[in-house]
């Protein structure tokens, strides 16, 4: 009951900004972010209808297909966050029409909107639900390409809908606004997603594995794996320890390794995603209640 109530707040504060930064920032400036709510956007400079009326309309018949292909849960929660956004969208056109627009500047609303934007849709996402349209699409493709994060999907599916926006708005201008909008989104959706992960990937060989180790351990709060390893020229026996580190507990490790064995190799790299205990969760590969 308790995750429920926090999924359905996050469902409705994602909903809120996702309204938020079409009415206060993209829709006043001609500037879209691709999907449903681009079209929408679209549809509403050329007929005599809101963007939240537009955005529910388009994502209707999407919806219905959705039903028949995910579980009960995740389109109680996409309908609830469509349905949500329809209806914020028309209550702040309402409510902010005074101070709209915000601002004058194109390049503001562009990164104001496209963040916020992307907020929104990576707490809606994270919650387990979409804002429908490209949305359930992209879930669609995440079933079958879970090794690839959803901003990217966002971007390359939502580039047609911005290339359209120069012909709607008969400017390059409004295109070139809209992809850095894009931009912005994208990287929000998988901030939110993902958080920032910076870790590091470590190899020691050291004559001194087992204190080594322990004192990683213990003083780091590192986990550590034991490899047996074999030198490639002379054929002796060595210790390989390898542990995946967040990067600012790097120099900490750095300094442990120096102290216990100050002639033990040590390689390091980056890890772009690491999947596990005390890092990121494992992508879901069912959708279904």
């Amino acid at each position: 009951m308790k995750r429920n109530l926090i999924h359905f707040i996050m469902l409705t504060a994602g909903s809120l900004l996702f309204s938020l930064s079409l009415v206060a920032f993209l829709d006043p400036a001609s500037i879209v972010t691709g999907g449903i709510s681009g079209v929408a956007i679209l549809a509403s400079h050329l007929l005599p209808l809101g963007v939240g009326g537009w955005f529910l309309i388009l994502n209707l018949p999407i919806l219905a297909v959705g039903v028949a292909v995910f579980g009960k849960r995740f389109m109680l929660y996409t309908l609830y966050a469509t349905l949500s956004s329809s209806l914020f969208s028309e209550l702040l056109a309402r409510w902010l029409l005074p101070l709209i627009p915000l601002t004058g500047d194109s390049v503001l609303s562009a990164l104001f909107g496209g963040t916020i934007c992307g907020v929104g849709l990576g707490l809606v996402m994270r919650a387990g639900g979409t804002t429908g349209g490209t949305d359930i699409a992209v879930r669609l493709l995440r079933t079958k390409f879970s090794h690839i994060k959803e901003g990217l999907f966002f971007f390359v599916m939502d580039m047609a809908v911005v290339l359209a926006s120069a012909i709607v708005f008969r400017s390059v201008e409004s295109a070139l606004y809209s992809t850095l909008a894009l931009g912005a989104c994208s990287f929000a959706v998988d901030l939110v997603l993902y958080g920032r992960m910076e870790a590091r990937l470590c190899f020691i060989i050291s004559q001194k594995p087992v204190l080594l180790a322990e004192c990683l351990t213990k003083e780091c709060g590192v986990g550590v794996t034991v490899v047996s390893a074999e030198g490639g020229y002379r054929g002796e026996e060595r210790t390989l320890l390898v542990c995946a580190i967040r990067a600012k507990r790097y120099p900490a490790v750095a300094r442990t390794v120096a102290r216990v064995d100050p002639a033990a190799f040590t390689v390091v790299t980056s890890a772009k995603e690491v999947y596990g205990e005390g890092f990121l969760r494992y992508p879901a590969t069912k959708e279904k209640a």
